[in-house]
């Protein structure tokens, strides 16, 4: 989007709608995340489109087939995958206000959870609203009551909640921006109404703004994302990407209390929780149990024992499997963070797996050896043999490793493990990203047969397996569930 510092030398020269257009242009965000039209055509559009006037019997879906194909359609909806107060609503109510500036006559429909959400939040509220970022004369007329927006350029936006999907039966629009999709009461119907209703022209287009949710729809949206052809453009983003908008007060208070929980991660984050059918983690069960970062001042007094658990990749390219490397410690004595605990815990502490040349993951293991100080590094050497051993020992000669030998299939070997999370006897510190292994833990099905490896989740149950299992002389059944017992 262009932005201007100063208006030009023919300003009253120019048309009515011509200063709007560049009024916009001035008053607009430096840093509007609206996607530019990256038009590929070596031509103009309007050749193109006289070309397919000239062409006779091209049935209407061909052409628009053949405008893609040059290049001229390259997003159909722009999704705001955004946590709590990044700024996804203004950059929508910017979106709306340049295209509605910049089309004449255009129709919009403005779709919320309500029809109080819609008018309250995506027109009249303050800073994001549409209200707020249209310049003032562009404005004819803002009809509340019956949700009515109409510019002085023809341009008009209409408000429709997403409790009442039939009300997009009837109009024909031209855009829609959604927001807070993921909430919305009626979501399907809502959504395939909306779609129903964009045929005013070639591109329609839809801008959706809202915090994720782990819902198909959501998830669908993603994998289109992920597809050339999907039409589907993301911007992500933090709370904290916006600090610098956000009170001070605001912002540590969001941090002390959900950084590195569940909800922290779908509502300040942005990210789309997913617990996959047949996986053998969830989230809940991660989440039930999870240490916040203020709650372990000092580990030196809480953990007896910290290893180092490494499950070795074969190669180093950009497509390899990751080298998984996962910390883990055992409680000194009984868990302190669980009231009556009568047994020793285990406290996931970091992750720093990753795609790593041999020399790389040995650094990195002798990195969170030190940093955790850690008693042994456990491995996997089914893959590398005793190449795995001298690896390390060639970064950390007095590194002291523990090699193990995986002789059982990846189910029989997790299913202890997981019962140790069923118990309630291991938790995941939230101080560090553990993000990623997690993702991996609830998206791990053992009945679906993949070439992707789960790495990071081998190395946790090599960890946990080594300070659990053989240690405590009990099996994970005879554990005694604390879940309701409270915790200090």
């Amino acid at each position: 989007m262009q932005t201007l510092t100063r208006a030009p030398k023919n300003w009253r020269s120019l048309s009515i709608e011509a200063k709007y257009r560049l009024r916009w242009r001035l008053t607009a965000r430096e840093n509007q995340l609206t996607p530019d039209d990256h038009v590929l055509c070596s031509q103009p559009l309007a050749d193109c489109l006289a070309a397919l006037q000239a062409a006779t019997k091209v049935p209407p879906l061909e052409q628009v087939e053949f405008l893609r194909a040059n290049g001229h359609f390259d997003w159909e909806i722009w999704l705001l995958l955004m946590g709590r107060g990044t700024g996804k609503s203004k950059s929508g109510a910017e979106d709306t206000a340049k295209y509605a500036i910049e089309h004449p006559g255009h129709r919009i429909g403005l779709v919320g959870q309500t029809f109080g959400d819609v008018r309250d939040e995506m027109v009249e509220q303050d800073e994001s609203g549409l209200l707020s970022v249209l310049p003032r004369r562009s404005v004819a007329s803002w009809n509340r009551s019956m949700g009515e927006l109409i510019l002085t350029n023809g341009s008009r936006m209409d408000v429709f909640s997403a409790e009442k999907p039939k009300q997009l039966r009837g109009p024909n629009l031209h855009r829609i921006w959604a927001d807070e999709l993921a909430s919305w009461q009626y979501l399907e119907d809502t959504w395939n109404m909306s779609r129903f209703a964009l045929r005013k022209t070639r591109n329609p287009k839809t801008v959706i703004s809202t915090t994720p949710r782990p819902l198909p729809f959501i998830r669908e949206l993603v994998a289109r994302s992920e597809r050339p052809e999907g039409g589907v453009v993301i911007s992500t983003g933090s709370t904290f990407d916006n600090a610098a908008h956000l009170s001070p007060v605001v912002l540590h208070g969001y941090k002390e209390m959900y950084e590195g929980t569940r909800i922290g991660k779908q509502e300040l984050y942005g990210i789309v929780l997913d617990d996959r059918e047949g996986a053998l983690w969830s989230h809940t069960m991660i989440e039930d149990d999870r240490l916040p970062e203020w709650a372990v001042p000092d580990w030196t007094d809480v953990l007896g024992r910290v290893v180092v658990a490494v499950d070795p990749a074969v190669s180093s390219n950009e497509h390899s499997d990751e080298t998984g490397i996962v910390v883990v410690g055992l409680t000194r004595g009984a868990c302190p963070y669980c009231a009556r605990a009568e047994r020793q815990h285990s406290i996931v502490l970091d992750d720093v797996s990753g795609i790593y040349s041999p020399r790389e993951w040995a650094l990195a293991v002798k990195s969170a050896y030190e940093r955790w100080s850690a008693d042994r590094v456990i491995a996997e050497v089914n893959q590398g043999g005793d190449l795995v051993v001298a690896n390390m020992v060639a970064v950390a000669p007095n590194l002291p490793v523990k090699t193990v030998h995986a002789s059982k299939g990846k189910l029989l070997r997790a299913e202890p493990v997981v019962a140790l999370f069923e118990r309630h006897v291991v938790h995941h510190f939230g101080g560090s990203d553990l993000s990623k292994l997690e993702e991996q833990m609830v998206r791990y099905d053992p009945t679906i047969k993949t070439n992707a490896s789960p790495d990071r989740l081998d190395a946790l149950v090599y960890g946990l397996t080594e300070l659990m299992l053989p240690k405590t002389g009990f099996a994970p059944s005879s554990l005694k569930d604390t879940r309701h017992a409270g915790r200090r």
